[in-house]
C-alpha cells in the first residue's frame, strides 16, 4: 500500500472526506473489539474504489495508520476508548494541521476568508476544498474547538459534465419493478418507491439515508413506511409500485463522497 501511484499521485494535505464516515470507522473499530491488522480497501467496504483511496489517505494524514496502512499506537488507543481519546486526539491534529485556520477564526474572519486561506495553503479547489473545509468544521465542532462565528461550508461545485437529459421513468407495466445503483452516500441507498392508485395519480416515497447510521427507532421508522406502501399494492391488486432509480447530476469521484 506504500507504494500505491494512487495514493502518492492524490495525496492531500488535509483529509477532505467525510468526518462521519471517518468518526463511524471509530466507532466501528470499537464494537469490533480492536483495529484490523491492516486498514486496506477489503476492510472498508460498502465504499466505492475512488473514496475507499481518499478514506486511507485521510487516516494516513491524521496518523492514524502509517504508510504500509497498519494502525498507529495512537489509532489503537482511541479505538480502545474513544469516549476518552478521540476528542483530544483530534484537538492535537486540528492544532497542527489547522493553525492559520483557528488563528483567522479568532480574528472574526469570513467564509471567505477561510475558503481562500484552505486554497492557497493547501493547493485545493472545488469539490476538494469543499469537502477540506466541510471536515475542518465537522472535526471541531465535534472536538470542542471554537471556529470563527462566520465560518461555514461552501456551496458545493458541481462538475463540467452536462446533466443528462434522458429522465429515467417508472415502468408503465403493472409490476414491481426494483432498480438498484451506487448511492452517493456510503452505506447507503437512494431510491424512489411509486404507487400508482387505482383511482389516477401516484404517491412516492422518497429515501436518502445511510442505514448504517440510523438510529434503532429511526429504523423502525424508515422500514414501517416502505412496508405501509408495499402492503397498500398487495390490498390492491389494482395498484402499482415501482422503485425508481432517482436522477444525480454526474459529478467527479471527489464531489460524489462529498454529499455525505
Amino acid at each position: 500500500m506504500a507504494n500505491d501511484p494512487k495514493l502518492e499521485s492524490q495525496k492531500p494535505q488535509v483529509p477532505y472526506v467525510s468526518f462521519t464516515t471517518l468518526k463511524g470507522l471509530v466507532e466501528r473499530m470499537h464494537k469490533e473489539g480492536g483495529v484490523p491488522a491492516r486498514v486496506d480497501r477489503s476492510y472498508l467496504t460498502g465504499m466505492s474504489g475512488g473514496y475507499q483511496v481518499q478514506i486511507l489517505m485521510a487516516l494516513k494524514v491524521i496518523g492514524l495508520i502509517d504508510d504500509d496502512s497498519v494502525p498507529t499506537d495512537r489509532l489503537r488507543e482511541i479505538t480502545a476508548n474513544p469516549e476518552k481519546s478521540f476528542v483530544p486526539y483530534l484537538q492535537e491534529q486540528i492544532d497542527l494541521l489547522y493553525p492559520e485556520m483557528i488563528e483567522l477564526g479568532n480574528k472574526n474572519g469570513t467564509a471567505l476568508q477561510l475558503a481562500d486561506l484552505f486554497r492557497s495553503k493547501f493547493n485545493l479547489s472545488g469539490s476538494t476544498l469543499t469537502g477540506a473545509i466541510r471536515f475542518f468544521l465537522e472535526a471541531c465542532k465535534f472536538a470542542g474547538v471554537k471556529v470563527g462565528a462566520h465560518f461555514k461550508t461552501p456551496p458545493r461545485v458541481k462538475g463540467n459534465t452536462a446533466r443528462k437529459t434522458s429522465a429515467r421513468r417508472a415502468p408503465v407495466v403493472p409490476a414491481i419493478a426494483t432498480v438498484t445503483g451506487e448511492s452517493p452516500i456510503v452505506g447507503g441507498m437512494a431510491n424512489t418507491l411509486r404507487t400508482v392508485l387505482p383511482s389516477g395519480g401516484y404517491v412516492t416515497l422518497s429515501t436518502y439515508v445511510d442505514v448504517t447510521q440510523l438510529t434503532s427507532s429511526e429504523r423502525t421508522f424508515v422500514f414501517d413506511l416502505i412496508d405501509k406502501v408495499k402492503n397498500y399494492e398487495a390490498e390492491q391488486p389494482k395498484a402499482v409500485t415501482a422503485t425508481v432509480l432517482p436522477e444525480f447530476e454526474e459529478e467527479d469521484e471527489g464531489e460524489k463522497q462529498d454529499n455525505l
